[in-house]
């Protein structure tokens, strides 16, 4: 049972949750996850406890939405209005391809300097994934990388420059001969 007046604390529970096991979700009736089970045990004592951690105070602060970008498209929406100072993290997973002839690219793009004249953004991987907010200056998602091929992906994050809605798209001015789309997932934190 939860209780409004303990936000941000430990609450009751029903869920499983034991040593090696804990921090899975807690959900409410409504199917909304309210909670992580935690598991505690202090060394030395007897005393060991499964308890669940409100993240509704966090949880209010946050806005997750995902989207699948086509590399044949210019500036998409990925579902998300962002406030200025918000930090946005990104992860984009999946191939596409920047011409025909071309093998597939994730989303860091390719190293090529003949390419780089076809970029939106020159500074940035040719065709690499590229967000911005609003009408601020993109940036590209390939800070951290896991994996390789069609199963990679990249993981980045950024303080909002501007308020605005956050777009994405392929770092390539030519998008009449792409195919493939990355999947996005983006959140943002207040």
């Amino acid at each position: 049972v939860r209780s409004n007046d303990r936000a941000g604390e430990a609450f009751k529970h029903d869920c499983v949750a034991e040593r090696g096991s804990s921090g899975g979700p807690v959900f409410d009736s409504a199917g909304r996850v309210v909670g992580v089970t935690t598991y505690l045990y202090m060394p030395g004592t007897e005393n060991e406890r499964a308890v669940a951690l409100d993240l509704s105070k966090y949880f209010s602060h946050t806005k997750v939405s995902n989207a699948t970008i086509d590399a044949a498209r210019g500036w998409q929406p990925v579902g998300i209005w962002v406030e200025k100072g918000t930090r946005v993290s990104l992860l984009a997973e999946g191939e596409w391809s920047y011409a025909p002839w071309r093998k597939n690219a994730q989303s860091r793009g390719v190293h090529h300097p003949d390419l780089t004249r076809l970029a939106v953004i020159p500074e940035l991987p040719y065709a690499s994934l590229i967000c911005k907010v609003g009408d601020s200056t993109p940036v590209s998602v390939n800070k951290r990388w896991a994996g390789s091929g069609s199963g990679s992906t990249a993981v980045s994050d950024f303080a909002a420059p501007t308020t605005g809605e956050l777009m994405c798209r392929i770092n390539d001015s030519e998008l009449d001969d792409n195919h493939g789309g990355l999947t996005v997932l983006a959140l943002s934190r207040n």
